[in-house]
């Protein structure tokens, strides 16, 4: 009986350029960890710029409102008028003081009230600044005489000029440039307006700013439309001195 061996049989191995194409799983795990790598790398950096975006967009938020604040006290002192008035209980209030109450810096009557309706009324507002809470909070009344001043609660306007504030003067300078903290001096009680006002104001994580305002006491005073002559410009003027009686 003849046996015969039985080979297995083997085939060939097939040149590198005839096998099928591939990744080893090596190659995968070397892929995959250098895409982790980059989307790590590619998410912080998005994370960077949207935070430094939001940091950017509430900086500028934040000084358009300083701006907008500073405007308004620009405003409020140039249109200052030497209009004393009289509380609700009868009481001669001056027509600018300051500087006796630290929480109550300035309180002064100004001219510029808005009238969009031209109704027959004085264009006076009486003003208080008013520090509370770090803030500087701007009170209005209108019309000025008979009003309780001492109640902040009853203000027609209220609006926040200042946020964060860490610290807030007002130096006053009569017509022989002294100066002095309040409003009357204390030698001269009887005084009307200061010839300047300089403010220094510090804000948190901002520089102290120093402010120097000019009062100027205008001459004449425009009245409503309403009370004045048709086709006669004259008759929209009239002396300063008339205010008592508005």
């Amino acid at each position: 009986m003849q046996i015969t061996s039985v080979r297995k049989r083997i085939p060939p191995r097939l040149p590198l350029h005839a096998r099928s194409p591939g990744f080893t799983l090596l190659e995968l795990m070397v892929a995959i960890a250098i895409f982790s790598l980059i989307a790590v790398m590619a998410y912080g950096g998005l994370n960077a710029v949207t935070k430094q975006s939001t940091i950017l967009a509430e900086q500028e938020l934040e000084i358009r409102r300083i701006q907008g604040g500073f405007r308004q006290i620009e405003a409020d002192l140039f249109q200052i008028i030497n209009r004393p008035v009289r509380d609700e209980l009868g009481n001669d209030l001056h027509a600018l003081a300051g500087g006796i109450d630290a929480t109550l810096p300035l309180v002064f009557t100004r001219l510029g009230l808005p009238n969009p309706l031209n109704a027959r009324r004085a264009n006076l507002e009486r003003i208080h600044w008013l520090l509370e809470d770090n803030q500087l909070i701007r009170l209005g009344w209108s019309p000025v005489d008979g009003r309780s001043y001492s109640r902040p609660e009853t203000a027609d306007s209220r609006q926040v000029l200042l946020e964060n504030v860490e610290a807030f003067s007002i130096e006053f300078f009569d017509a022989a440039n002294e100066s002095s903290p309040t409003w009357p001096p204390a030698n001269q009680p009887q005084a009307q307006l200061p010839r300047a006002i300089v403010l220094t104001v510090s804000l948190r994580n901002r520089p102290t700013i120093r402010l120097t305002f000019d009062v100027v006491t205008p001459v004449e005073l425009v009245l409503p439309p309403t009370e004045a002559k048709a086709g006669d410009p004259s008759a929209l003027l009239a002396d300063s001195n008339n205010l008592e009686s508005i």
